[in-house]
């Protein structure tokens, strides 16, 4: 049974969030920064046959993320998430990618990286603007602006930072901003690190190590674990030198839903 987030269903809302915490995590974030009324998120509590917390689902614009566990109801999702609408599901793998194919979408799959060395020394600055975090993702990688629009990533991502929830950090050269890493959202005892980028002519100096290992300890002082999803497998090598270690996978798809 899946059912739309109530008051009375929190106590198991929050215990569905912690079967899979990564996720979950993020799910327990957006709900302490926009509420259970908000018009930017949508939450659901999926129970099992006895009304045990099975998963929880959230939706924060057409972005769909599952917190499951094996009780979930397959099929009672898969049609689910054919109606309730978005374009794109994430998640923990391989249940992920089984309930792409179920859904008749390809996967994609990548590996999942924690990070349980000692908390690192922070060479990088929080920064102070995120208008300068922005710019220097949109000058390092030119589609980015095209995915995430500067009024609705600053929206976003500046409630969370309100919250406590993420986290920005620059590295300087000369004063000018030249590497960045983020953490994503806090919660459920994880931190998701993400929106790592160099611009070009500065990188294989130790910039991106050093925003990097700053956020991993902005997620550690928290008594979190930070994590991370790599932009792609050649930077594997990079990241387990800075000491994260794979941890499973994670998955996403893209869908049409029925409307």
């Amino acid at each position: 049974m899946i059912r739309f987030l109530e008051r009375e269903l929190l106590p198991r809302w929050e215990a569905a969030c912690r079967l899979e915490p990564v996720f979950g995590g993020k799910l327990e974030a957006l709900l302490a920064v926009y509420g259970m009324n908000s018009p930017h998120c949508d939450f659901w509590v999926a129970l099992d046959g006895e009304g045990l917390p099975a998963g929880g689902v959230g939706r924060e614009g057409d972005t769909l993320t599952l917190a499951l566990s094996q009780r979930v109801d397959t099929e009672e999702l898969t049609q689910f998430l054919a109606a309730v609408g978005g374009s794109r599901a994430e998640g923990r793998d391989p249940y992920l990618s089984s309930l792409a194919e179920r859904c008749g979408c390809a996967p994609r799959s990548a590996p999942l990286l924690e990070y349980r060395g000692p908390s690192p020394p922070w060479a990088a600055r929080e920064a102070d603007r995120l208008t300068d975090v922005y710019r220097l993702l949109c000058a390092s990688d030119p589609s980015f602006e095209k995915n995430a629009p500067y009024g609705p990533w600053l929206c976003g991502f500046s409630a969370r930072v309100r919250s406590g929830r993420a986290a920005a950090f620059l590295c300087q050269e000369g004063g000018k901003p030249v590497s960045t890493a983020s953490v994503y959202h806090l919660g459920a005892g994880y931190g998701m690190i993400g929106s790592v980028a160099t611009l070009p002519a500065y990188r294989g100096k130790g910039y991106a190590s050093q925003a990097v290992l700053a956020a991993a300890g902005w997620v550690m002082c928290r008594g979190a674990i930070p994590v991370l999803l790599p932009a792609g497998e050649e930077l594997l090598p990079f990241y387990t030198h800075l000491g994260f270690s794979p941890w499973g996978e994670a998955g996403q798809f893209f869908f049409a839903p029925t409307k």
